[in-house]
């Protein structure tokens, strides 16, 4: 067997991919001076590693040496009398000719030192050797890049021309031409700042290690580089880096070259130090055009809802996907879309995950799923990622950052940027990281600029007749070194030399306002108050002046660079150039000014918020200028909206909204925990209002009246619909005494239809019968004809679970008739309609009249189709799929299983009744998943477990048909769920299927499992 040489880096010797140790260094010594030479003669070995210790001891010692060393290698090292050599010998060095092909990859290894360490032996002849051997691998490895730097002009490939001459400059640094090269590279693709920082360090390199400065040559091109690189008049304070030389360098080192680790920089100081600046130059002098750049920012001003730090980052990715045609798995697109707003447009994919019950969007599903959509979006370039003030993200998107780290596997570069209160908690997060990949961390503390920092910016702007006249201590002193502070100190003085900036950030700003006009104040005042970015339309509502009246002072103040134009949202945007800038002008706003721009920017933003629409960044902020406005009332209100809305779309199974409601609305999927969040915080609002308001306040009380009934009702609705009836009717005796006593007719309306909700799932006929006539009584005199169509539902339900199927197909039409009726005069409501043509499908399949009900079933599916509708779809397929059971016929039941799975959408709400799950447990089952089938099955579990019968019956029947598979042997459950036999749960089945009237189905039941168990069981006693 071969024996493999590792000549770069540390040497060891390795066989079969497992390292050899080598017990005497001089033996290891000698083994690769015979692999490098080809041989060795005894004599140079004695000479070369023993050559101090007299004839007779050297040859003792290389006798021990070649003792040794064929012992370890009996099969590959050979001695003979005079020689020594090694047969089937291979070397990393022998890759080196490959070098010169473009297309193979460099290896991180040929840029290690070769024979590291061997010269720690302390012999001089044996030190002059590696040097000459060092020498000799380096040449051929600088020869072989040379030919690589020519082969990549004939194929012109550009981008691996850069590579190729920044690896051969590690060999010969002091190389001009090869720093020409490659700086003209650079400069073609439009990164003049990478070629002018590539000439500064070789400039400095060769001035301090050899004492030579660059070649005239080289210094008219560098000349040219930096004419057009801007004209200096061009420049500002604001425009212009300075310093940060070791920072620079320290990320300029470990971007450089070809690397497959994961990149992570953690930079931070306090507020105006320089970090975003840092991070926009160390990218500048590295740009790559294949490298995408994605930035993330948290909101500083409103709600921090959960992930929003991640949004506009998230959103960017979601764009370019969509730019470059790639697609991502349905439930990639749907979880994502469910936590960022407008991940994917109305044409991406729906996931086939639960809707009613799912709770796996946690931190590390979503880093996972992020991850992915990152490697799609890489194209086989580096990426860069830039999160920006972690002391203002909120915990679950420094969570998600922890996922995503741990999840990422492609090479990525990472920038972090935190004030240092958030350094603790990054560093914790950081250091205790296990990443997929190979991973670099590097953390940067920036300083304020020291003296001689702050003078070498202030020389770049000011005349020295200036500085001579202020002191060079001065400009220390005023600015504390903080860049920002020096920036705007620098533009006042450029006004007017004899200004004393001395007041701070503050002073400086407010002393630059003092100039301008009246209207340019009130713009920036407004500006500050969005908090945000403004659009310019934006800014003249607030102001209430037309945008012509307002361009020409927001191009002066441009001009001034007090603002600056950004991207956001798919608009230009007007913002500050920095955060404390904007603080400034914000705390030097009066107290009843700004409560006045507060309510103004609440007014413009609310125009275009609806709860139908999911813009978790719009609510937030809204609420929040609300709040500052001092309009509690309006928050609650707002909460109120989106929790009805909420709540209607993700746990009602028919939410009574027209379809034009329905098809322009995007609600995600929210699940308990959320809800009940959301809940509580309308809870909490509602008791600040109420103590805030006490009953000697008069004109207020019935409108806190009001607000606390919806509270209240829309709170037992939504802990009914979960089976939850003991809490739910305390919440609803509460807000139906209230509506009664305030005349809220609306309220108590959606009271009744809760209680009517509470007795249709615990299968309480005779009382539901009643309340549906109250809801129908009360709809009709309020004039609420959609309610109206409900109540007819609900006493139909009755009429069913009394067992009157003629009566209730009788009702269930005339609800029809109703909602029909509304949609000639353009009210559709498609799903409510199908609602009760499904009911009358149920009483069919059950009375035997199979044909018929799946005739029913297939049309409200295709209904649905028709009207571009996804809710109410799984449902009916469920049903399809359940009277093709009583057909027989498997092939129907998987198809429609298939197609109501198709139909789940976690972007846009919606839910599915037990059913679908309990079926297509079995499904599952016979297809031999058994995983999916258990899921399924426990989703149906909890679904079903609110009590309704017609929903527990298919469950039971679920439970004993999974059940006999595994008493028959088909699958291995491994114990547990479900917990009792096949029997147990066939029995129980039974009794509810013949008292819900399906005997056809209680006779399936019993033939196929209680008779089969009977005869087992005698068999057994026999």
């Amino acid at each position: 067997m071969p024996v493999y040489l590792h000549f770069l880096g540390e040497p060891f010797v390795e066989m079969e991919g497992s390292r050899v140790e080598i017990p005497l260094k001089k033996a290891e010594a000698a083994l690769f001076y015979m692999a490098f030479e080809g041989s060795a003669n005894r004599n140079r070995l004695k000479t070369l590693l023993w050559g101090d210790r007299g004839e007779e001891l050297a040859a003792g010692n290389l006798r021990n040496a070649v003792y040794i060393l064929r012992r370890i290698l009996p099969d590959n090292f050979v001695a003979d009398r005079k020689k020594l050599f090694l047969e089937r010998c291979e070397r990393d060095i022998d890759g080196i000719p490959d070098l010169a092909d473009p297309l193979k990859p460099v290896a991180p290894l040929f840029f290690e030192e070769p024979l590291r360490g061997f010269d720690m032996l302390g012999i001089s002849e044996f030190d002059e050797w590696i040097s000459l051997a060092r020498n000799s691998i380096r040449a051929l490895i600088a020869d072989r890049l040379r030919e690589r730097v020519l082969a990549c002009y004939e194929m012109e490939l550009r981008d691996e021309l850069k590579n190729a001459l920044s690896a051969l400059l590690s060999f010969e640094p002091y190389d001009e031409d090869s720093v020409l090269e490659l700086m003209e590279a650079w400069s073609s693709d439009g990164c003049v700042a990478k070629a002018v920082s590539i000439f500064n360090a070789f400039r400095e390199k060769i001035e301090s290690e050899i004492g030579v400065s660059p070649s005239e040559r080289a210094q008219e091109f560098f000349k040219r580089l930096l004419a057009s690189q801007a004209p200096a008049d061009a420049r500002s304070p604001g425009e212009f880096f300075c310093g940060r030389k070791r920072e620079i360098e320290e990320i300029s080192e470990a971007l450089s070259g070809k690397r497959d680790d994961l990149l992570i920089f953690f930079i931070h100081g306090e507020a105006g130090v320089g970090k975003t600046a840092l991070v926009s130059r160390a990218l500048e002098l590295h740009a790559l055009e294949n490298n995408d750049v994605y930035a993330a920012r948290p909101y500083q001003v409103g709600e921090k809802y959960p992930y929003s730090s991640w949004s506009g980052m998230v959103l960017e990715m979601g764009k370019k996907l969509d730019e470059r045609g790639i697609s991502v798995d349905s439930t990639t697109a749907s979880v994502l879309s469910s936590v960022f707003y407008d991940f994917v447009n109305e044409s991406g994919a729906s996931g086939a995950q639960d809707i009613a019950l799912a709770s796996e969007r946690n931190p590390v599903m979503l880093g996972r799923m992020l991850a992915g959509v990152v490697e799609k979006l890489s194209r086989g370039a580096r990426p860069v990622l830039i999160l920006e003030d972690l002391h203002w993200f909120d915990q679950r998107s420094l969570f998600l950052l922890r996922a995503f780290l741990s999840e990422v596997a492609i090479p990525l570069s990472i920038f972090l940027t935190s004030r240092p209160e958030g350094v603790p908690t990054v560093t914790d997060l950081l250091y205790g990281l296990k990443t997929a990949t190979k991973r670099r961390f590097l953390q940067i503390d920036l300083a304020p600029f020291d003296a001689a920092e702050t003078m070498k910016f202030c020389r770049a702007f000011l005349p020295e007749d200036v500085i001579s006249l202020k002191g060079d201590d001065y400009f220390q002193n005023k600015s504390a070194g903080l860049p920002l502070l020096l920036v705007e100190m620098l533009r006042v003085i450029s006004g007017n030399p004899d200004a004393d900036p001395s007041s701070g950030l503050n002073g400086v700003i407010m002393g630059r306002m003092e100039d301008l006009s009246p209207l340019q104040s009130e713009i920036l005042s407004v500006l500050s108050v969005f908090g945000v970015g403004a659009s310019v339309d934006d800014l003249a509502s607030v102001l209430r002046l037309e945008r012509r009246d307002i361009d020409g002072s927001i191009e002066e103040l441009l001009g001034k660079k007090l603002v600056r134009e950004t991207q956001g949202a798919g608009a230009l945007l007007l913002d500050f150039l920095h955060p404390n800038v904007r603080e400034c002008v914000y705390n030097a706003t009066p107290g009843f000014k700004k409560r006045d721009i507060h309510s103004r920017i609440a007014d413009v933003q609310g125009a275009r918020y609806s709860p139908h629409v999911w813009n978790p960044a719009l609510g937030a902020i809204l609420r929040h200028h609300y709040a500052m406005a001092g309009q509690t009332v309006q928050v609650l209100r707002q909460h109120l909206g989106e929790m009805s809305f909420y709540i209607t779309l993700n746990h009602d199974l028919f939410p009574l909204v027209e379809d034009r409601a329905l098809l322009s609305c995007s609600v995600p999927f929210s699940n308990r925990e959320d809800t009940e969040y959301k809940i509580e915080q309308a809870s909490d609002l509602l008791h600040e209002i109420n103590a805030a308001s006490p009953d000697t306040r008069g004109t207020n009380i019935a409108e806190n009246r009001r607000m606390e009934a919806s509270y209240l009702e829309i709170r037992s609705g939504y802990l009914i619909s979960w089976g939850e009836y003991r809490e739910g009717r305390v919440f609803l005796n509460r807000a139906m005494k209230i509506a009664k006593e305030y005349g809220f007719d609306e309220i108590g309306m959606y009271c009744l239809e809760h209680v009517c909700h509470h007795f249709l799932q615990t299968d309480d006929g005779a009382r539901l019968l009643g309340v549906g006539r109250d809801l129908l009584r009360l709809s009709k005199r309020i004039g609420r004809e959609n309610h109206m169509g409900m109540a007819l539902r609900f006493i139909g339900m009755s009429m069913l679970l009394g067992g009157d199927f003629r009566r209730a197909e009788s009702v269930f039409r005339r609800s029809m008739d109703l909602f029909e009726e509304l949609g000639l005069t353009g009210r559709r409501y498609t799903l409510n309609l199908l609602a009760s043509l499904c009911y009358i499908g149920e009483m069919r399949q059950w009375v035997g009249d199979l044909d018929v009900a799946m005739e029913h079933f297939e049309r409200c599916i295709g209904r649905c189709g028709d009207a571009g509708l996804f809710w109410g779809r799984s449902h009916f397929h469920a049903h399809a799929a359940d009277t093709a059971l009583d057909m027989g016929d498997w092939r129907l039941v998987n198809s429609h299983i298939e197609a109501g799975e198709a139909f789940f959408d976690i972007r846009r709400g919606g839910r599915c009744s037990s059913l679908f799950y309990s079926l297509k447990s079995i499904c599952d089952a016979r297809a031999g998943r058994i995983g999916d089938a258990l899921e399924s099955l426990r989703l149906g579990d909890s679904l079903s477990s609110i009590g309704k019968r017609t929903w527990r019956a298919p469950q039971l029947m679920a439970c004993a048909w999974i059940a006999r598979m595994r008493e028959s042997g088909d699958v291995n459950l491994g114990g547990g769920f479900p917990e009792h036999e096949s029997g147990f749960y066939a029995a129980a089945a039974e009794k509810l299927y013949r008292e819900t009237g399906a005997s056809r189905r209680a006779n399936f039941i019993r033939d196929s499992f209680l008779r089969e168990a009977s005869r087992i069981s005698g068999m057994t006693k026999t």
